[in-house]
C-alpha cells in the first residue's frame, strides 16, 4: 500500500478514489468495532443475567436445603419424643398399627377391674350383712328389756 507522500501528484480522480476507499475501510473498521462492542455488551449482559439467575437458584436451593435440614432435625426430635413417650406407656396411633387393639384391650381391662371392684364391694356388703345377721340383736333386746323393766315397776 502506498502512502500519500509516495502518491504521484496530480490525478484528482485517483486521489478521490483513494480517499473514498480509505473512508470505506474506516467505516467498515468502525462498524466492526461497534458490532464488537455491541456483542461484548450483550455477552456481558447475558453473563450478568446468568450470574443473577445462578445466585437466585443458589439462594433457592440453599433455602430448600435449610428447610430440609430443619425438617430432618424436627423428625429426629419427634423420634426422640416418641421413644420417650412410648417408654412412659403412651399410645401413639400414627406410630402403631395395633392402636385400636391396644385401646380395646385397655378398655376391657378397665371394665374387668371395675367389675372386680364391684364384686369385691358386693362381697364385702354380703359379708357385713351376714355378720350383722349372726349377731344377737343386742340393741333390740336391751331396748325392749329396758321398756319391759320400766313397765313392771
Amino acid at each position: 500500500m502506498a502512502s500519500f507522500s509516495e502518491a504521484p501528484p496530480g490525478n484528482p480522480k485517483a486521489e478521490r478514489a483513494d480517499y473514498d476507499r480509505i473512508d470505506q475501510e474506516a467505516d467498515e473498521w468502525r462498524a466492526k468495532q461497534i458490532a464488537k462492542d455491541i456483542a461484548k455488551r450483550k455477552v456481558e449482559s447475558m453473563q450478568q443475567i446468568a450470574r443473577k439467575k445462578a445466585n437466585e437458584e443458589r439462594k433457592r436451593l440453599e433455602s430448600e436445603l435449610e428447610l430440609a435440614l430443619m425438617v430432618e432435625k424436627l423428625q429426629e426430635l419427634r423420634s426422640i419424643r416418641v421413644q420417650k413417650m412410648k417408654k412412659q406407656g403412651h399410645f401413639l396411633p400414627e406410630e402403631d398399627d395395633k392402636y385400636l387393639e391396644r385401646v380395646k384391650a385397655a378398655v376391657e381391662e378397665e371394665e374387668r377391674q371395675a367389675a372386680s371392684a364391684a364384686r369385691t364391694d358386693a362381697v364385702k356388703d354380703a359379708i357385713l350383712t351376714a355378720e350383722d345377721s349372726r349377731k344377737p340383736p343386742q340393741n333390740a333386746n336391751s331396748q325392749e328389756g329396758g321398756v319391759n323393766q320400766r313397765n313392771t315397776n
